[in-house]
């Protein structure tokens, strides 16, 4: 039995010390710090003191997953409606290690330009869908394109701003 004391003895102090050593890294890698604050729930996902809420929509028969960012210590929605996950993500990892929403409402707004580019690439592919005419068509189809490319161009745009 002491031989048992002993390695739960050293399991604890193992245990013990990699949790302080995780904890105090948290402190400056927001990656971490979102991971070990993240907990999943059936209505979005807690992170730190907020709290994201899905929310699905449907657009022109195509379901679209929207994000709110909820402050759940000040009970106040701060960011609403945002359309890509990844934005979600970098503006709560901005919001855990820093004060300043300079860059989580450029962030927000690059969000709100891809979600406009999206809904209209939308509005194009069920005119496509819809219409027999040829010449319509083939407008439709060129201005499907160019609102992919759009839709393409922001969202490396939010991506490289992460």
């Amino acid at each position: 039995m002491k031989v048992d004391s002993i390695l739960v003895d050293k399991l604890d102090f193992v245990t013990e010390k990699s949790v302080k050593s995780l904890v105090e890294r948290s402190k400056t890698d927001a990656e971490l710090a979102m991971a070990i604050a993240t907990t999943r729930t059936e209505t979005g996902v807690q992170i730190g003191e907020f709290f994201i809420e899905k929310q699905e929509f449907d657009i022109s028969g195509l379901k679209k997953n929207y994000y709110n960012i909820i402050d759940t210590e000040q009970d106040e929605v701060l960011y609403s409606e945002l359309a890509m996950f990844e934005s979600v993500m970098g503006i709560v990892k901005r919001l855990l290690t820093s004060n300043s929403t300079q860059k989580t409402d450029a962030i927000a707004k690059l969000d709100e330009e891809y979600d406009r580019n999206l809904l209209e690439a939308y509005g194009y592919k069920h005119r496509l869908k819809n219409t027999k005419d040829i010449m319509k068509r083939d407008v439709y189809e060129a201005k499907y394109s160019n609102a992919m490319a759009k839709v393409k161009t922001t969202k490396h745009r939010i991506l490289d701003s992460l």
